[in-house]
């Protein structure tokens, strides 16, 4: 089992997914995240959760080329409306 940026670094090392120790408490507080433990109040996340996390950020394991563009497509809409969203909120906070 992995702390929090031990986490992130097998993440980004092991599966090429970014996601910062911080990211990774922001989706825990959601129940967006991999799964964990709590011990002495730090979240402990086991190696087979963060591998089915990463799997499921990366999208279906592909057998032809041909198979992706839809669902490719799909993806990016989606993390384009969610990178927005994000960049909408920081702007909203750095005008307080």
């Amino acid at each position: 089992m992995l702390k929090g940026t031990a986490a992130s670094d097998y993440l980004r090392d092991n599966w090429r997914v970014q996601c910062s120790a911080r990211k990774l408490g922001k989706l825990a507080a959601t129940g967006e995240g991999p799964k964990f433990y709590i011990y002495n109040n730090e979240r402990l996340y086991p190696f087979s959760e963060l591998d089915a996390f990463a799997e499921a950020k990366l999208g279906p394991l592909l057998s032809q080329i041909d198979a992706a563009p839809q669902d490719v497509a799909a993806t990016a809409n989606v993390d384009a409306a969610a990178e927005k969203e994000c960049r909408q909120r920081r702007e909203k906070w750095f005008r307080r």
